[in-house]
């Protein structure tokens, strides 16, 4: 039938959807481990429980102020009661200085994203040194996320598999 053609969707358009879809894995399951991670201190002393640790992270950009709480907060607390906790003598302490970088970074990756939605530029040309800022900076972004996360993973299979 006439007006029924089927159009292949646009390679940019099939990477942007799956790219929010990897997105939105992978904040679900930071913040289902950050919970877990505060719910777990909770035993040594923590004075936030999992559900207000994670609650304001879904406020946009006021997410990256809270990380300074709630993700280098934790890992202050995970490596005091490392070093003073006699069952957690055999555990890993954390990078501070990672868990300190991924918020400052995290706010300026949401700052990036919000300037190339409000000028409507988007990223295409890798030979643009403004495009190569923004990748540059969200590629680093995300590799201290993950190595920050495999950090608090540790941690937690630590506690679940020991008693303290």
């Amino acid at each position: 039938a006439p007006g029924l053609e089927f159009t292949a969707p646009s390679p940019v358009s099939f990477r942007g959807a799956l790219a929010a879809l990897c997105l939105l894995g992978w904040l679900a399951f930071s913040v289902i481990y950050l919970h877990r991670a505060w719910e777990m201190m909770r035993m040594l002393g923590a004075h936030l429980t999992g559900a207000k640790a994670v609650r304001p992270l879904f406020v946009p950009f006021f997410n990256a102020l809270w990380c300074f709480v709630a993700v280098f907060g934790w890992a202050g607390l995970w490596n005091h009661n490392v070093k003073h906790h006699p069952g957690l003598k055999p555990a890993r302490s954390v990078w501070p200085v990672l868990f300190f970088l991924f918020p400052i970074l995290l706010l300026i990756s949401q700052g990036l994203a919000l300037m190339h939605l409000l000028i409507r530029e988007w990223l295409t040309d890798p030979t643009d040194l403004n495009d190569q800022i923004s990748f540059g900076t969200w590629a680093f972004t995300f590799i201290i996320t993950l190595v920050t996360w495999g950090q608090i993973c540790r941690s937690i299979n630590f506690l679940a598999r020991k008693k303290v």
